[in-house]
């Protein structure tokens, strides 16, 4: 059986990670995967951005009475 990476659910423990093995590397990870993983963390602050935007902007709508946007 092969070693991995255990990471926990949801998209900011996902990132969160991500930013911790390209911060501190892993044993067997060339500098090649981690400059990967760092440009991959970023990318997915910039999705997680983007969703809290949608998020919010659901949440203002769902307050708001039909046709009145």
């Amino acid at each position: 059986m092969e070693p991995g990476i255990r990471v926990g659910t949801g998209r900011h423990a996902f990132r969160k990670e991500l930013m911790s093995l390209a911060a501190e590397g892993f044993d067997n990870l060339s500098p090649h995967i981690l400059l990967m993983l760092s440009e991959m963390a970023m990318e997915l602050a910039t999705n997680n951005d983007r969703i809290d935007v949608i998020d919010a902007e659901n949440e203002t709508r769902g307050r708001t009475p039909t046709g009145s946007v």
